[in-house]
């Protein structure tokens, strides 16, 4: 394990134990999804809001004047770039590229949630993961089974990243013995 991930693990583990002895997700899942996520806590986003998950600001979180930050972010789509306006509303698709299998990669300009501290992201987080959506991947993740964790958020449509899961699987093997 890296010095970086080693630093942030230990960061998050209070935290992420707390969210674990509550819901029973266990502490791992929830700091290898957000150190994949946040770069390990070094993202901006991270960095400027302590957003560990890379949550967007859905219609209910602006309409409760819940607090926001607004950057540039990378999507993916399987449209290719000359049917895509817009990502969520006109004028927020700063860039487009095609891809190799005729779909597209974006920059996007989003509205991202902004949180007081990491615990008070990874409780969102949670409630995220008991929505029916992931109910997959919370099932997977209270067996301790980080594969199906990680499909399931690929297939709840966590991510528009079409590596997603793998991605997450791969830097959860490469954590063996850390839990």
């Amino acid at each position: 394990m890296t010095p970086k991930l080693t630093d942030f693990f230990a960061k998050i583990r209070a935290d992420a134990l707390k969210i674990e002895s509550e819901t029973g997700i266990p502490w791992i899942f929830a700091a290898t999804q957000s150190a994949h996520e946040s770069g390990c806590g070094l993202s901006k986003l991270t960095v400027t809001a302590n957003n560990l998950f890379g949550f967007t600001a859905n219609p209910a979180w602006m309409a409760a004047n819940s607090p926001t930050v607004k950057f540039i972010t990378r999507e993916c789509s399987p449209k290719p770039p000359e049917q895509i306006r817009y990502w969520e509303f006109e004028g927020d698709v700063f860039e487009k590229h095609k891809t190799a299998t005729g779909g597209s990669e974006l920059q996007v300009w989003r509205y991202f949630r902004k949180y007081e501290t990491w615990e008070a992201s990874l409780r969102d987080w949670a409630a995220h993961l008991a929505t029916p959506r992931y109910a997959k991947a919370l099932a997977a993740a209270k067996t301790g089974d980080f594969e199906g964790f990680a499909k399931g958020l690929q297939e709840g449509g966590y991510a528009t990243d079409p590596r997603y899961a793998v991605q997450l699987v791969a830097l959860h093997s490469s954590l063996e013995g850390i839990a």
